[in-house]
């Protein structure tokens, strides 16, 4: 029963910290376009796998991620054309003044402690042998 108890807190505190991770990008999704939702989705997926199948690697996977959620595409350096073409555009209209580096330092800190939550959530126990 502990057993139970313990593998469904895990996968909780998985989804919530998944849910906390996509959540911003979802909401410019609802605003202004998707791609900001299909990127943090891609990174974070991509971050699990790499925990699972490159355990060394986790933490290159989730500070790139980490980047990509703290610094979203749109728009601080992916923009759209008229006829839906997308195109790098890096920082585009923001000067160094006006770049907000303390929201994109908070969340970068924020994510990563998240994809902490995440690692602990899917770790393997390491198997004992008491005899």
């Amino acid at each position: 029963m502990k057993h139970t108890r313990n593998r469904f807190f895990r996968a909780l505190v998985a989804v919530v910290a998944i849910a906390l991770l996509l959540f911003p990008s979802w909401l410019m999704a609802t605003v202004f376009t998707a791609i900001n939702f299909v990127v943090a989705f891609g990174s974070i997926f991509t971050s699990v796998l790499i925990s699972i199948w490159l355990p060394r690697w986790k933490w290159i996977g989730a500070v790139v991620a980490s980047l990509l959620i703290a610094v979203p595409p749109y728009p601080y350096w992916l923009y759209t054309r008229e006829g839906g073409e997308w195109y790098l555009n890096f920082f585009h209209g923001f000067r160094i003044s006006n770049l907000p580096f303390d929201t994109f330092g908070v969340v970068f800190v924020v994510s990563l402690f998240l994809f902490a939550a995440i690692f602990w959530a899917i770790r393997k126990k390491a198997s004992s042998n008491n005899s």
